[in-house]
């Protein structure tokens, strides 16, 4: 059987790597998300309406700047 602690840092490595994969689906989410609204934009005559769905989009993007690719 495994010791205490090689089980400790099995499930320390599991943990990270469930972190890091859950941050990475956020963002696709969010890039997905930011996507839909920019077609939103497209749809628009440029104007108000336009720029606000634009910068909402990019808000979306930017809410974790460290994140971005």
């Amino acid at each position: 059987f495994p010791s205490h602690e090689a089980l400790v840092l099995a499930k320390a490595e599991i943990m990270q790597v469930a972190i890091e994969t859950t941050k990475q689906a956020i963002f696709i989410e969010r890039e997905a998300c930011a996507e839909v609204v920019r077609a939103l934009a497209d749809e628009e005559d440029e104007g108000e309406v336009c720029t606000a769905l634009k910068n909402a989009a990019e808000a979306v993007l930017n809410r974790i700047p460290a994140q971005r690719r």
